[in-house]
């Protein structure tokens, strides 16, 4: 008898069955696409899959049909979560002019840069900070602070509009002026947009 998921999934949460192992066998072809779409590592590939299982898991147990969500949305996002948090890694140690003297040595180690460090991606990323510094400092007030909250402080345009007072959608048309603005400055700047 072939039932859905989302009914085998209720059926668990409700505790009238248990059927979190035949769930997380069905959904195993997820588990495998979102390994595909969203982690990029070197972790072992089995590990990952059983990651994934041990999540799926974990959904089952915490899902509440009286929410009226769809399992498989929630199974998919959990998913994503789970694979964009293991492929965030900490930055290597970048080390220049280390000093690494001992008894009597007064040898100085310069090259200890990681090889998974890019001295052209990091010369790179500091001339884009720069220049976007420099078109940002360019802006009109109203707009380096609609940026400021939206962009780098991670507020919704809602939040802003409460905050400030104003309507939903001038919220809306003052992000995207800022934009438009942020956009001429760079193209002043001899940038291509």
């Amino acid at each position: 008898m072939d039932k859905s998921i989302q009914y085998m999934v209720v059926d668990t949460a409700e505790g009238r069955s248990d059927f979190r192992g035949v769930v997380v066998r069905r959904l195993e072809p997820l588990i495998k696409k979102s390994i595909g779409r969203f982690y990029y590592g070197d972790m072992d590939y089995e590990d990952l899959m059983q990651e994934g299982r041990l999540r799926l898991l974990k959904e089952i147990d915490r899902f509440d049909p009286e929410r009226g969500t769809v399992f498989l949305g929630v199974a998919q996002k959990s998913l994503r979560y789970l694979y964009c948090e293991l492929r965030r890694k900490k930055v290597p140690l970048c080390l220049l002019n280390v000093c690494i003297r001992g008894d009597g040595d007064n040898r100085e180690e310069i090259d200890l840069i990681e090889d998974l460090v890019d001295i052209g991606d990091l010369c790179i990323g500091k001339e884009i900070r720069l220049t976007m510094k420099g078109a940002f400092d360019r802006l009109r007030p109203v707009h380096k602070d609609m940026i400021r909250e939206y962009f780098l402080k991670g507020k919704t345009l809602r939040q802003i509009a409460g905050e400030r007072g104003i309507h939903y959608m001038t919220a809306v048309q003052r992000k995207r002026r800022a934009l438009e603005e942020l956009g001429k400055n760079l193209e002043d700047m001899g940038y291509e947009v």
